[in-house]
């Protein structure tokens, strides 16, 4: 079995390193994980203004959820359709789950339209 990173697998599916993000969410997305998947969407529709938002300059979200101190655990990838800030009377978020309990609207943030990406094999090259 040949080892590889997490960043040598995007590079062998032609994903753009420049335009990606490599999230590991705290327990609050550990949480939504394990409660259900609609539940974390909602959670990762919403993320922090400014420069500290995780998604400054991304195409592609990969997100991941902590597995102990060290560890994390890949769960899904998301393209970034759109992103606005986040009064509470404005649209919600495509991914937006009207039955998850809301902490969002309480600090401000940014809402970010999403679709789940899958990882797709490169297109077979031939030989050189």
């Amino acid at each position: 079995m040949t080892d590889f990173t997490f960043n040598e697998l995007l590079d062998r599916r032609d994903v753009d390193l420049h335009t990606s993000r490599i999230i590991r969410h705290d327990w609050r997305g550990l949480e939504s994980w394990r409660h259900s998947r609609v539940r974390f969407e909602h959670f990762v529709s919403y993320q922090r203004t400014g420069s500290n938002t995780p998604y400054r300059g991304a195409e592609i979200v990969f997100q991941f959820v902590p597995t102990g101190s060290t560890g994390a655990l890949f769960v899904g990838a998301h393209k970034i359709l759109d992103e606005w800030p986040s009064p509470p009377e404005f649209r919600q978020p495509r991914l937006y789950d009207p039955t998850t309990e809301h902490d969002e609207d309480d600090w401000e943030h940014l809402r970010y339209d999403l679709a789940l990406r899958t990882l797709r094999r490169p297109r077979w090259q031939g030989p050189d």
